[in-house]
């Protein structure tokens, strides 16, 4: 599974960045099996699996800080992960049918855990807030959208 990131207007900022677009396209095609998954950031979230298109329209906070995109990047690995590993448990306990894992849902996790994080920082630092807040955040947030520990 490829996952690509990218923020709304980043091509038209860096126009060499479009050039290199329908190449890397090509490429997350040819994984037949699960397919790309495209994550764009912005005011909603839309994600993209080849087949189809969701948004997320979790809130966030009004403050975007540099590395709001790695701490998505970090949740959305993790989830993957276990979106992956819930499936071969579940084949290793003698599911028959064969099933890709859900990484769409895991990645609207992701970007509502990602924003919600935001959301608690921004509460606590206001305009101050930097990236290492939202991180301390991480772990309240995915009590508050997962509801487990």
């Amino acid at each position: 599974m490829y996952v690509c990131m990218y923020v709304h207007g980043l091509t038209s900022r860096f126009p060499s960045l479009h050039r290199t677009l329908p190449a890397l396209s090509e490429r997350l095609r040819g994984d037949a099996k699960t397919g790309p998954l495209i994550v764009a950031k912005g005011q909603h979230d839309l994600l993209a699996n080849g087949k189809e298109t969701f948004t997320v329209k979790a809130t966030g906070s009004p403050r975007r800080v540099g590395g709001q995109g790695d701490i998505l990047c970090g949740v959305l690995s993790a989830f993957t992960a276990w979106s992956q590993l819930a499936l071969e448990a579940a084949q290793k306990g003698g599911a028959k049918e064969e099933k890709e894992p859900d990484h769409v849902a895991a990645a609207a996790i992701a970007c509502t855990i990602t924003k919600q994080a935001s959301e608690l920082a921004y509460a606590v630092h206001h305009r101050g807030m930097v990236a290492s807040d939202m991180l301390s955040q991480v772990p309240r947030a995915f009590q508050q959208i997962v509801g487990h520990e």
